[in-house]
């Protein structure tokens, strides 16, 4: 690695160490000016804490969060049937930085999460900051904290989300990548747009390809003369040959139709009983009775 870029790596660093000095008085100042800040903070406390929430030991870290809170209470029974009162608590959303080793700053941000509640994404990434003297910059650092209340609005018991706070939400969940069970997935617009290009590249380019190339054939190329050859005489014989052996044979199906015609006739006709003749021999004689 040369001696340049370590150094503007080292500035990274740098800018990044001076962006924890004032970030406590930078998240202050801008929750003093925002009136749904100033209720979250009343309810769930606002908390910047330069090097984590665990201790402020990580120098790669820095956490803006509204903070854990009892909601309600649930009674249970432990193992000898005796009643305990157990506290429901509610933790509020989260604004992460985190530099790599780089000097990049990864922002994530964290929904509010209850004991029976949480969205289904775990973080949203909402940037990649490549040169962390950005971050001192005014508006950067409002834009991500208004990020933070509108999610805090949209996720925790006590948000009263406007119109613009569910479609600041819906921006964030479209457009940037979420981490999901423990896996980052690549924002929904960026898959909807592979899926069309993809299509675009296969069904739609082929096809146009296709009649592209079409066209440019009949286009330009001259149209085929497609010659017609003389009968030969053999050939108009023997089709003259089938044709009368197809009249003929025509002719006897013709005659065995009308033969089968008449049978069927004379089978359906009634039987014609005839009389029985008289009999010729004379009437035998009486024997005659004895006087």
């Amino acid at each position: 690695m040369t001696s340049s870029t370590l150094g503007a790596r080292q500035l990274r660093y740098k800018a990044f160490q001076e962006f924890l000095s004032s970030a406590t008085e930078s998240f202050k100042s801008l929750c003093n000016n925002n009136p749904e800040a100033n209720r979250f903070k009343a309810i769930y406390s606002l908390c910047t804490c330069p090097g984590g929430r665990q201790g402020g030991k990580n120098a790669r870290q820095l956490e803006v969060f509204f903070g854990a809170r009892p909601f309600d209470s649930q009674e249970n029974f432990d193992s000898t049937a005796r009643p305990s009162l157990k506290l429901l608590s509610e933790r509020g959303a989260t604004l992460e930085f985190v530099r790599d080793d780089l000097g990049r700053v990864h922002v994530f941000l964290y929904p509010a999460v209850s004991e029976g509640m949480k969205p289904i994404e775990d973080a949203i990434e909402l940037k990649i900051v490549g040169d962390p003297a950005d971050l001192a910059k005014g508006t950067v650092l409002s834009r991500h904290f208004r990020w933070l209340v509108a999610y805090m609005q949209c996720t925790c018991l006590e948000g009263a989300p406007t119109f613009r706070d569910r479609i600041t939400v819906a921006k964030l969940r479209l457009l940037h990548r979420r981490s999901v069970d423990g896996r980052m997935w690549d924002s929904r617009i960026s898959v909807a747009a592979r899926e069309v290009i993809k299509w675009v590249f296969t069904v739609g380019l082929s096809g146009t390809l296709l009649a592209a190339i079409q066209w440019t054939a009949s286009t330009h190329r001259p149209m085929a003369v497609v010659e017609v050859s003389a009968e030969p005489t053999d050939t108009r014989q023997q089709r003259a040959d089938l044709i009368r052996l197809g009249e003929k044979t025509t002719e006897r199906l013709e005659a065995v139709e009308r033969s089968l015609g008449d049978i069927r006739t004379r089978l359906d006709a009634p039987l014609v009983t005839q009389p029985a003749l008289p009999s010729s021999r004379p009437p035998a004689k009486k024997n005659a009775t004895a006087n």
